[in-house]
């Protein structure tokens, strides 16, 4: 009967992902479903339930009592297996610690559609929703590409071919009475977003495996977590600057002037203007901060807003993965970030690998993930550069 369930749930995952092409391939071309797709998406529907109706009887079995012969009372030794609660952080901990998996098969009735993650049969793991939700809050709460409005990049396999419009000139003609109307048309070119992969894996010692569920919890979502978002933040801040526009050069190599920052803000076009945000570095800010200029101060009094630091009037963003002003630095960097592409494949997957280094009683926890970004239309995002010295 397990057997039964589990190629069950591995044909449910199958459908479930058809079933997610057919609606992200029709989305992603701003359509219905066609005859084709429909009759394929009903016939997978009716498979699908009657897949969950045959998961719900085996997973109802399984919890029915089994009647056992009486054990044999013998005295025992005082010691208490400590056994962490079934709530869904413990679970996953339970299965860091032990390599459990079969409580892990109960979490997938939870919605984990974030990061859902499923490899062969021996490693089974499905990270379960409480800790997924964690990691990605926190993921967020650093990441820049959340605050910026970055542009999500749909698609599936490894590159997507994303069209853009590279026609600069969009203006009507007049045209005299009865005479030949000129013909114009966008001048249409694609951007190609190919995922990366990222990975690390840290080694877990089995004492500190034994540790309590809270602590572990904590030292992993934060340790993932940041990574995570740091890595995003690099990615992103290298792609505007490599593909962006120069818009300004400034006149000092170890300075920003007062009137340097108006100054770049009129390099960005005014269709770009209504949703620009800064990007810089915390010593650039700081540095900024102590400018005065004629009829304003840099630095704002109540210090920005209730949702963050503002620069003449548009919301600021701090990374140390910008880079400060110095010679040659691209140091300050505004825009639109609509018109960045952001695309992720896979999500965050991690996997516990109990055997390759079993001989020092260590494990191992491997955690990857996929993505690219892309700038869509470089007009829109300007940033400031000092000369060389």
């Amino acid at each position: 009967m397990k057997n039964a369930v589990q190629d069950a749930k591995r044909r449910a995952a199958e459908v479930r992902s058809e079933l997610a092409t057919i609606n992200e391939t029709a989305a992603a071309e701003g359509r219905d479903l066609n005859e084709d797709e429909q009759t394929r998406w009903d016939g997978l529907t009716d498979e699908a339930q009657r897949l969950q109706r045959q998961i719900d009887r085996g997973m109802f079995l399984a919890t029915l009592p089994i009647e056992k012969p009486e054990p044999e009372l013998r005295e025992a030794p005082a010691i208490h297996q400590r056994r962490t609660p079934d709530t869904p952080e413990g679970i996953y901990c339970r299965y860091l610690r032990t390599g459990d998996a079969g409580a892990m098969m109960e979490l997938r009735a939870y919605n984990n559609t974030d990061m859902n993650v499923t490899t062969d049969t021996d490693g089974e793991v499905v990270v379960p929703v409480g800790m997924v939700r964690d990691i990605v809050a926190r993921r967020d709460e650093m990441a820049l590409f959340p605050k910026l409005g970055v542009r999500r990049i749909p698609g599936k396999g490894t590159t997507v071919n994303y069209p853009i419009d590279n026609e600069a000139d969009v203006l009507f003609k007049v045209e005299a009475e009865s005479a030949d109307i000129d013909q114009d048309s966008p001048a249409l070119t694609e951007k190609a977003f190919t995922l990366a992969k990222y990975a690390k894996y840290i080694t877990l010692t089995w004492e500190l495996l034994r540790d309590e569920d809270a602590n572990l919890m904590a030292f992993l979502s934060n340790w993932i977590a940041r990574g995570w978002a740091a890595t995003h933040n690099s990615l992103l801040v290298t792609e505007v600057a490599a593909n962006g526009t120069g818009g300004l050069t400034l006149d000092s190599a170890t300075a920003i002037g007062a009137a340097e920052i108006p100054e770049l803000v009129g390099k960005l076009m005014p269709e770009y203007q209504d949703g620009a945000q800064w990007i810089m570095h915390p010593t650039t800010y700081a540095h900024i901060q102590s400018l005065k200029g004629d009829m304003f101060h840099f630095a704002p009094t109540p210090y920005g807003t209730p949702a963050g630091p503002t620069l003449w009037g548009y919301p600021l963003n701090q990374t140390s993965y910008a880079t400060a002003y110095a010679a040659s630095a691209k140091s300050l960097i505004f825009g639109n970030f609509n018109f960045l592409g952001m695309r992720e494949g896979t999500g965050l997957t991690t996997l516990r690998d109990p055997y390759s280094v079993a001989s020092k009683g260590q494990v191992r926890l491997w955690f990857w993930f996929d993505a690219v970004y892309g700038v869509l239309q470089a007009e829109a995002i300007q940033y400031a550069t000092h000369p060389t010295g």
